[in-house]
C-alpha cells in the first residue's frame, strides 16, 4: 500500500511550509491584539515648563489658555519686554497677544506706585 505525500497522515507534519504559515498567523493574533488595545484617541502631550535661553531671549511655553492652547513667553533682556504669543490654528500663524515692559512688573510686583517715591527711613530731619 502506497502512502499518499499530501495525505494528513504524514509523520513530518511539521514542514517548512506548515511551520511558515504558523508563525505568520501567530505572529498576525499578537499584532491585532497589541493593536486593539492601544486607545483610540492619543492624550494630549504638553510641553507646560520648557525654558531655553539663547543670547538676550529667555523664552519659555506656558499654561493652556480657556481655549485649550499653549502660551509662549518670550522675555527679551536687551529691550526689557515680557511678549507673550499664541498659535492661531485658523490662520496657521503664531500672533502676539500681549506685550509688557519688565519694569511695570518690577513696581506691581514690589506695590511701589509711580507717583509714590521712596521715603527715608529714619524719620530725623536734617
Amino acid at each position: 500500500m502506497e502512502q499518499n505525500p499530501n495525505s494528513n497522515s504524514n509523520p513530518n507534519k511539521y514542514n517548512s511550509p506548515n511551520l511558515a504559515i504558523g508563525f505568520l498567523s501567530t505572529t498576525g493574533v499578537i499584532l491585532l491584539v497589541g493593536l486593539l488595545s492601544i486607545p483610540a484617541q492619543p492624550t494630549t502631550t504638553l510641553a507646560d515648563g520648557m525654558t531655553i535661553i539663547k543670547g538676550e531671549y529667555v523664552i519659555t511655553v506656558g499654561a493652556i489658555t480657556k481655549n485649550d492652547e499653549e502660551l509662549v513667553y518670550l522675555i527679551d533682556t536687551g529691550a526689557q519686554k515680557l511678549n507673550t504669543y499664541r498659535f492661531d490654528n485658523a490662520k496657521k500663524q503664531i500672533e502676539l497677544i500681549q506685550s509688557i515692559p519688565l519694569e511695570e512688573m518690577r513696581k506691581q510686583a514690589t506695590g511701589t506706585p509711580d507717583d509714590q517715591k521712596q521715603k527715608p527711613k529714619g524719620g530725623k530731619k536734617p
